[in-house]
């Protein structure tokens, strides 16, 4: 096998391997020489500062009014006039998807900052000291084309060439990709590569001297015959790489993972230089993994001192982000996605109900769109629109959901680099001990501030708290969203009363934060999710009358709970899971678990009538089925036997909740006040007990009361419990 890989890079590179030459033959080929001075000190490499920009919005889609029709012959050199003017949004508008060529053209110090650059052919190019941050190049051509000192991070290079092109130093390349991105006697001397991702990538005789390629991804690439003198490749992934014939001295593979790579004739030295920090002047593989690291005694011993002959621990290397092979953007919009920012839509549109929290996502995507569209394209100040969003609401109506929404919309407009949110609640802002709070806040926020969401529930209880650990966050908190505006989204979770007091208190907070509110889902909304759920686990034969009789339990159960301990959906998806455990033991017990039809069919009997936790009614305590109406969004009025099984549910009408009321008022003395009673208890036992014994959004019942109970009887020692809580029965 061996054999067989050498002999393809022979005929690859079309001359003998014997010709390749060590680092000293190969020197003269690069651009920069020892010689001339360059080479003797390492380069220190700075990144210049960019203004940052924004991916662009805008409701328009237009095409800049000169732009020649897509058809028209002139249209290319328009493109490239965009380009050498900076207009990105106007350019990435108006590009054809197709090939486009830019052969030999002076691009030199522009910045091109997310540009769509994919299938460009820039052969001979002059790209030097350009931005090309976040651009996008799949699949273009750079051969022979020069980006020395460059600016490449965040940039998409899938299955680019780049032979013989010139990447001297580069300023910086992290979380650049260049899967399986060509380089054969490619120039990256003296560049800054560190993070970025080489994954099988071909970097055959490339000429690599003092390259920084730390923590970079190097998983199956091709670096046969490469120069790699005083090259660092410290913690980078080189598993599965293939090093034949590579040469060149004073390399440094500290840490790197090199299990499963091949180095077959390489010619590895070290030189007699002083070892330093920043310099190891040998060869060095100290703590390199080299498990499975074949190399046929091309390396000796000596040098491979220090190695780790084992394969490092499940996750100890950051796994290569997924590889982007082409995305289509929004509008032009520089790191935009349109498939994300359409699938964030078509999952929000999904959502039973909420139309007015849907109105306001989509008022925010406009004026979002349109003030980056305002700054790219015309210069003007965008306008102010906070993307930190305060979400109320009552339990179950969605408020996490909207916020992974939100995100996801976000990631799709190009505000953020990842879509996947940070969750977090109390215990993730407040620390135990004093002075380490602070910390804990500014780190959960660096950690965001890479372009990312935070989720925070029950945040409004730091304000139930006077000690300095809870001020200390909400300090923080408030500095690090006006600091670092635009870096990151965070999302408040929560009851609307507790979070607008607790906004209301922190006013260095509430000019920061638009506010969503949720309603609570109508009686005919709770059925359609209802269904929704039956229909995805195919319990979905249901009858008119099995509706119609969910839809009484459900609006009993939210007249007893009242609006404030109702579940919604969660309640919903509670009585799901009854009724589907209910329908197995039905049809384990009459035999008729073979029947498909009867697998699907809920019967009424299903519904879990008498589940203290859930109603706690009896059936035959309720009114007929046949007292009860319904009406449609177009005023028809409906019995139970004339439900529609399709299509949006009827609402119950006024006459039948007032009749339903009648009943549930009846069993209110021992349901709902001893439910508002245990969880009064609850927060006297919390307080007394110094510590917190009731989690927020959570309703405390009947089965809890043991526990409260106890616990108030170990804080009130010699005194007796509440007397006035009713005996459990």
């Amino acid at each position: 096998a061996m054999g067989e890989s050498i002999g393809r890079f022979r005929q690859m590179n079309q001359v003998p391997l014997r010709d390749m030459g060590t680092e000293e033959d190969t020197s003269a080929k690069t651009k920069k020489t020892e010689a001339d001075g360059d080479l003797e000190e390492p380069v220190q490499l700075e990144v210049e500062q960019t203004p940052e920009i924004y991916s662009e919005p805008s409701r328009s889609t237009e095409r800049p009014l000169d732009a020649p029709p897509a058809n028209d012959p002139r249209l290319e050199q328009y493109c490239l006039e965009l380009l050498k003017s900076e207009r990105i949004l106007d350019f990435n508008l108006v590009r054809p998807a197709g090939a486009l060529n830019f052969q030999g053209v002076n691009l030199a110090r522009l910045n091109l900052t997310g540009a769509d650059l994919r299938n460009i052919n820039f052969t001979g190019a002059t790209l030097t000291g350009c931005n090309l941050q976040d651009t996008y190049c799949q699949y273009a051509n750079f051969n022979r084309a020069s980006l020395d000192k460059t600016n490449l991070s965040g940039a998409l290079f899938f299955e680019a060439s780049l032979k013989q092109a010139d990447l001297t130093n580069v300023l910086a390349a992290k979380d650049t990709q260049f899967v399986k991105a060509n380089f054969t006697n490619a120039f990256l001397s003296n560049g800054n590569f560190a993070g970025a991702v080489f994954t099988g990538a071909r970097l055959l005789t490339a000429h690599m001297i003092k390259t920084c390629l730390d923590y970079s991804h190097l998983n199956n690439a091709e670096l046969m015959g490469s120069v790699l003198t005083n090259a660092s490749f410290v913690n980078a992934n080189l598993h599965g790489a293939q090093l034949f014939q590579s040469n060149g001295r004073d390399i440094n593979f500290k840490g790197a993972n090199l299990t499963k790579s091949q180095a077959i004739g390489c010619h590895f030295t070290s030189s007699n230089t002083e070892e330093t920090e920043q310099h190891p002047g040998r060869t060095n593989f100290e703590g390199a993994w080299t498990k499975d690291f074949i190399h046929q005694g091309a390396i000796p011993d000596e040098m491979l001192r220090g190695e780790i002959r084992e394969y490092p621990p499940e996750s100890f290397f950051e796994p290569a982000p997924a590889t982007d092979k082409g995305i289509e953007l929004v509008d032009g919009i520089p790191g935009s996605n349109r498939l994300a920012l359409e699938g964030a839509k078509e999952k929000m549109y999904e959502l039973i109900g909420q139309a007015k929290a849907k109105e306001f996502v989509e008022d925010l995507i406009t004026v979002l769109k349109n003030g980056i569209y305002r700054q790219m394209k015309h210069g003007l100040t965008r306008f102010e629109a906070d993307i930190n969003v305060a979400i109320v609401g009552p339990p179950g109506v969605g408020k996490s959901t909207f916020a992974e929404i939100l995100i996801d919309i976000y990631f799709g407009l190009g505000l953020l680099k990842d879509p996947e949110p940070i969750l977090v609640n109390k215990s993730g802002f407040v620390a135990g001990f004093q002075g380490q709070t602070s910390g804990k806040v500014e780190s959960l926020f660096d950690r965001a501030a890479e372009g990312r969401g935070i989720i925070a529930e029950e945040i409004y209880t730091l304000n139930a708290d006077s000690d300095s650990y809870s001020a200390d966050a909400v300090s923080v908190i408030a500095d690090r969203t006006e600091r670092d505006r635009g870096k990151h989204a965070l999302f408040l979770i929560g009851y609307e009363k507790e979070m607008m007091e607790f906004l209301g208190a922190n006013s260095g907070l509430a000019r920061r934060f638009e506010v969503l509110v949720l309603d609570q889902q109508t009686p005919g909304e709770l059925i359609d999710i209802s269904k929704l759920m039956l229909n995805k686990v195919d319990v979905g034969n249901y009858s008119p009358e099995f509706l119609a009789y969910t839809s009484v339990f459900l609006e009993a159960s939210r007249l007893l709970k009242g609006e404030r301990y109702f579940g919604n959906a969660g309640d919903v998806r509670t009585i799901t899971r009854k009724v589907c455990a209910q329908l197995s033991k039905r049809v384990e017990t009459d035999g008729t678990k073979e029947d498909k039809d009867a697998q699907q069919t809920p019967e009424i009997s299903d519904l879990p009538f008498l589940n203290d936790k859930l109603l706690g009614i009896p059936r035959d305590a309720l009114p007929a089925l046949e007292q009860f109406t319904w009406r449609g969004a177009d005023g028809r009025a409906y019995r139970a036997h004339e439900l529609p099984t399709s299509g949006s549910f009827p609402e119950m009408s006024e006459e039948s909740i007032e009749l339903l009321r009648e009943v549930v008022e009846r069993y209110r003395p021992d349901t709902i006040w001893s439910l508002e009673k245990i969880n009064t208890l609850g927060e006297e036992a919390s307080t007394k007990l110094d510590r917190s014994i009731v989690v927020p959004d959570k309703v405390l019942t009947i089965d809890d009361l043991p526990m409260i109970l106890k616990l108030l009887m170990e804080a009130q020692a010699g005194q007796r419990a509440d007397s006035s809580v009713p005996p459990l029965n």
